[in-house]
């Protein structure tokens, strides 16, 4: 087999590996050489006007907080240069700037020690609920190397819970089984990404985001909120579903209960998730985003029925009252 022709000499203007990994390309007609020494740049669904500011205030905010790796440049000759390529967004010209661009995923033990004994002990917790007690590793850990360093950590950790089992699967067969048995399933640990996405396929088959609680759990502090965001288009309209609020409030309380070993936090939670099973249970409460007739207050005034001692409520008498 013949050898390659030996590679053209770098050009050190450019990036230091650009002579070696860069593929041929063609430059559009024109196209000034300012470009190609900048080390990257942002690409988003802004357009070309914008990119200056962009230039300069992302170099400043990296160089403020002494993380500018990537040694991000915002000399304006170079963000003119932007300007003057062809194409109406950033998505025609950023390929320009960086030859190859490359993300990487960055998983490190600390971190992921902490978020598998987390899940664990949320597991054990669960368990003697009466739920399953299991926890399953979600990653893609025959493609990306991260992801079995990720997997590897969670099978050292998983050694210390010899009474909760410990499986894997692969980020695109855990889509598939939250669809075909989600029953089977208990607590699911993974990363950012692959959270962000099944944590929107769960709460689709919870019934959608009005259902769907949320927690962001610190070292020390939490963050509890419904996993939808705000909705002005039906503010004051009285269609919002509130469940997924109570059921965030349920997750705090509990979080609480077991944080500081209060039994009464905890048996708060228990009492609004209950109250919020049993509400729907018969299933003639159906809220207005599954096309029924279900509201705010309707909603609310069925949860609250199920809360001993809050059927004095406003909400809760007025229902009574109308059959609503």
């Amino acid at each position: 087999m013949s050898k390659p022709k030996e590679p053209p000499s770098p050009d050190k203007s450019r990036h230091p590996d650009a002579a070696q990994k860069e593929p041929p390309r063609t430059e559009p007609a024109g196209a000034p050489r300012e470009v190609p020494r900048t080390d990257a740049a942002q690409s988003s669904s802004i357009t070309k006007p914008d990119i200056a500011l962009l230039f300069e205030e992302m170099a400043e905010i990296l160089d403020i907080l002494g993380e500018n790796p990537f040694k991000v440049r915002s000399f304006q000759n170079a963000a003119r240069a932007i300007e003057s390529l062809p194409g109406d967004s950033l998505f025609d010209t950023a390929w320009y700037a960086v030859p190859n661009p490359v993300d990487t995923m960055t998983i490190t033990r600390t971190g992921g020690e902490r978020l598998f004994r987390f899940s664990f002990e949320l597991a054990r917790r669960r368990k003697a609920a009466g739920r399953p007690g299991l926890v399953t590793c979600v990653d893609k850990a025959n493609v990306l190397g991260a992801f079995a360093f990720f997997r590897g950590i969670f099978d050292e950790v998983a050694c210390g819970y010899p009474d909760i089992e410990a499986d894997h699967c692969y980020v695109d067969a855990m889509a598939l089984n939250l669809v075909k048995r989600p029953w089977a399933l208990d607590v699911l640990v993974t990363e950012n990404m692959f959270g962000d996405i099944l944590s929107d396929l769960g709460a689709a088959l919870m019934g959608g985001m009005g259902l769907a609680p949320s927690a962001d759990i610190g070292a020390e502090h939490a963050v509890f909120q419904p996993c939808h965001g705000s909705a002005p288009d039906i503010a004051g309209k009285g269609t919002a579903n509130p469940t997924a609020t109570f059921l965030s409030a349920a997750m705090m309380f509990e979080w609480l209960g077991d944080r500081h070993k209060d039994a009464r936090a905890t048996a708060t939670g228990r009492l609004i998730s209950t109250a919020v099973e049993q509400a729907f249970a018969g299933g003639d409460l159906v809220p207005v985003e599954l096309d029924g007739p279900a509201g705010t207050e309707a909603i609310t005034a069925r949860v609250l029925g199920h809360i001993p001692g809050a059927t004095n409520s406003r909400l809760a008498r007025g229902h009574a009252a109308d059959g609503r």
